[in-house]
């Protein structure tokens, strides 16, 4: 085989394809020696083979008339092929009579296989990368005619379109393994039902919750499954998909095979073809767990709110009693211990708030009343709240003139600045200076409280709107506060459609920006 061929034969994309077919070293392919029987029966010659050319060897994945040897063995060296020369070329090859042809007179398939005429057409695939050949060959010189290429080009075309199929039914076959696969790995439920409510296939979470299907396919099952809760929700959800419309998150209980019950948020999406609804697509998630742990916390908060207010209401009302009935002069020690005992109930009674506020906003049940406000007004509520707190640290505070307009609850935007503002004085030290202000930005206000405190450390700029999030251990206890403030700030700002961020430099300062609309932000 001359160099040039050798290279073409041998180049790893041309090879990487041929292995892609999975037909190398497979069982004979039923559709391909059909082909090649057809082959011979119209052009009257003794063999057709469907030839793939590997690196080394060519394969035979479809024949009709080989010898006994040939047959079983279904592959013979390059030695022996006159097809290496149709894919090198990529084009057809006609042999009249090989022992006077330049290509092949000296293949051993001429010299000790007989081999005396050929017609071979290229198998190309897709890419343009020329596979094998679709071959016809005779004992004897034999005189090809138009008509008889024709049909051998018409039937390579239909042995080609047989490998892409075969080919893409591989790559389906795969892909729905690594679906499946992926399915299987994933803890989300996910399931398929026939229109009638039979369970056609379920992924491994399904299964883990709900047991296997019943096999074969029961009508019915999803609904029998049905624990009563929610079920109202779900008739309507599964007519709505039957009809092909897609539902909303429904939240439903599903009897396990246990007897317990489990609480799942699931969604219906149905299957069409060519616009009709011929299944439903189950997606959805166990909640069980995560709506006990709910009522567990609706528990804290309720003990929150109601066993712990009111015993500090008591603590705080006794202090000022103590106040008045304590003789005068009040000793320094007895005037320390009840200074310290209100700023600690105090401080309690800041957290048990905090702690409710926090939990409504997040439930979405804290009542908000949006409204058109410039921010003067907002600013005048943050100075009147934090100016004492700033002249008691001896903290110069200056709030800008707040003309921008921006559409929220002025409420608890002013709980916002507050909270910012009282942050930032309780990190500057006394002479240092915070200063608010606003400037329009895109269509949105930006509101920025900057101080000359002492900075945030980058490593800690990243949680420093969790819950009780603290730079320094000791600040909890040397600062005050509930540690809730900032992430208050940023519940609150989110749902108000804005974002909020805070820049800082270590010894220089930081500063805590936020935008709000100057429109409610659409749901």
């Amino acid at each position: 085989m001359p160099n040039a061929d050798a290279a073409v034969i041998a180049a790893p994309e041309r090879v990487k394809a041929v292995e892609a077919t999975g037909l190398l070293d497979s069982p004979a392919s039923p559709a391909l020696d059909r082909l090649t029987r057809l082959t011979t029966q119209l052009l009257g010659v003794p063999a057709s083979v469907v030839t793939l050319i590997d690196r080394d060897r060519q394969f035979f994945a479809g024949a009709s008339g080989l010898g006994e040897t040939l047959a079983a063995s279904r592959q013979t060296s390059l030695d022996y092929s006159y097809c290496q020369h149709v894919v090198a070329s990529a084009k057809p090859m006609v042999v009249t009579d090989a022992v006077s042809h330049p290509l092949v007179y000296d293949n051993l398939a001429t010299l000790k296989d007989g081999i005396r005429a050929y017609a071979g057409m290229p198998l190309i695939d897709s890419n343009g990368q020329a596979l094998g050949s679709f071959c016809a060959f005779d004992t004897k010189p034999h005189e090809w005619s138009e008509r008889d290429l024709q049909i051998l080009h018409d039937l390579a075309q239909a042995a080609m379109t047989e490998i892409e199929l075969r080919f893409a039914g591989r790559l389906l076959e795969e892909q729905g393994e690594q679906l499946r696969a992926l399915l299987d790995n994933t803890d989300e439920l996910v399931a398929r039902f026939g229109l009638d409510g039979a369970l056609t296939y379920a992924n491994a979470a399904w299964r883990r919750l709900l047991g296997h299907p019943p096999e074969p396919p029961v009508a019915g099952y999803l609904q029998s499954k049905l624990s009563g809760v929610g079920r109202e929700r779900f008739d309507a959800a599964w007519a709505d998909a039957q009809a092909g419309e897609p539902s909303d998150d429904l939240e439903l209980g599903l009897l396990l095979p246990n007897g317990d019950t489990a609480l799942v948020q699931l969604r219906l999406v149905p299957v069409r073809t060519k616009g009709i609804a011929r299944g439903v697509r189950v997606y959805g998630h166990d909640v069980t767990d995560l709506r006990r742990a709910e009522r567990a916390k609706d528990q804290v908060i309720s003990l929150v709110s109601h066993e712990l207010r009111t015993p500090i209401g008591a603590v705080q009302g006794a202090m000022q009693l103590l106040e008045r009935l304590l003789p005068s002069p009040v000793p320094p020690k007895v005037a320390e211990l009840v200074a310290l005992a209100k700023r600690n109930a105090d401080r309690l009674l800041t957290l048990v708030n905090d702690l409710l506020d926090l939990d409504r906003l997040e439930a979405g049940s804290a009542p908000f009343e949006p409204a058109l406000h410039r921010m003067a007004e907002i600013f005048t509520t943050a100075r009147d709240a934090t100016q004492p707190l700033a002249e008691q640290k001896g903290v110069h505070l200056e709030f800008g003139p707040g003309a921008s307009v921006i559409f929220g609850d002025a409420t608890w935007l002013a709980h916002v600045v507050i909270n910012l503002v009282a942050n930032a004085i309780k990190f500057t030290p006394a002479g240092g200076h915070v200063r608010v202000h606003c400037v329009e930005d895109e269509g949105q206000v930006q509101v920025r409280v900057t101080d000359t405190g002492r900075g945030i450390p980058a490593a800690d700029v990243g949680r420093i709107f969790e819950r009780f999030a603290q730079v320094q251990r000791s600040d909890a206890t040397e600062k005050g506060g509930s540690g809730l403030g900032l992430a208050i700030a940023r519940t609150i700002v989110l749902q108000h459609g804005g974002r909020i961020w805070v820049e800082s430099e270590v010894g220089k300062g930081t500063t805590f920006a936020f935008t709000l609309p100057t429109r409610l932000a659409a749901p």
